[in-house]
């Protein structure tokens, strides 16, 4: 697009008709103004073109992940929505999803973080989610730009006590790791004996089969205690779940079993 006085209109035309989509020459900058904000939020828009295609791989990723500017949720992936209760689509904020009573603070402390020179953090602490459970994860905060510091991208993982972003890239924020880490309180878990051994036995190989030969209880009875581990842990798949139980060292996978020294 061309923008040029009415007065140079007949010279706009002849040099750069041929090269641009639209020679404009409007009587005030802010009619200029409104024809480009209309063309930035039509469908056509190279910027909508990359916001879409930006959300499509955001969506792709299976780690719970969030958009946010401050603790405002501006958009949450997929895996998060199958993960935490998610009534409404507006108005969410990150304090929502914590267990936490010092909300106050985590707000403070992300505001903080927007306005820092900081372009990171990775901290662990305690989530609320489907049917009010509770559970420990590692999450990881990254700025989308030096420049717009306010947004910033959350990323979950239930797994494990790992960094998800470059230890290279940016300097760390330990005001916001220390305040998601000082309301970190979740009650004790722990599983059944029962659950235990199981657990032990799926480390083994064991089929639901050798299980109910091994324990003297049914088929059944097996996949019952599978389905609660995998409920009990908020896990899609009971392998998830026996991550979970290694990384937070519910059990001793190389423990003896049930014979040899037991639980």
């Amino acid at each position: 697009m061309v923008y040029a006085e009415n007065t140079l209109q007949m010279e706009a035309e002849s040099r750069f008709r041929k090269m641009v989509d639209e020679c404009m020459y409007p009587d005030s900058i802010q009619i200029l103004c409104g024809k480009i904000i209309k063309i930035v939020a039509s469908a056509n828009s190279l910027s909508n073109f990359w916001k879409e295609s930006f959300m499509g791989m955001f969506n792709l990723i299976t780690k719970p992940i969030l958009l946010l500017q401050y603790e405002k949720v501006v958009a949450m992936n997929d895996a998060f929505k199958q993960h935490f209760k998610v009534n409404k689509t507006t108005g969410l904020k990150l304090t929502d999803f914590l267990h936490c009573d010092n909300k106050l603070k985590v707000k403070n402390s992300l505001r903080n973080f927007a306005r820092g020179k900081h372009i990171k953090a990775t901290t662990e602490t305690t989530l609320l989610l489907h049917a009010n459970k509770l559970r420990n994860a590692w999450i990881s905060f990254s700025k989308l730009s030096k420049n717009h510091g306010d947004y910033f991208i959350m990323i979950i993982d239930f797994n494990g006590k790992e960094s998800l972003i470059n230890e290279e890239v940016g300097s760390f924020s330990a005001g916001v790791e220390n305040c998601f880490k000082e309301n970190n309180q979740i009650p004790e878990f722990r599983f059944t004996k029962r659950e235990k051994e199981i657990i032990q036995l799926l480390i083994r190989g064991y089929k639901t089969k050798e299980i109910s030969s091994t324990l003297f209880i049914s088929p059944k009875t097996i996949e019952k205690h599978r389905s609660n581990i995998i409920k009990r842990t908020n896990s899609a798949t009971i392998l998830e779940s026996i991550i979970y139980a290694i990384n937070h060292k519910l059990i001793n996978f190389q423990e003896v079993l049930p014979g040899g020294g037991g639980f």
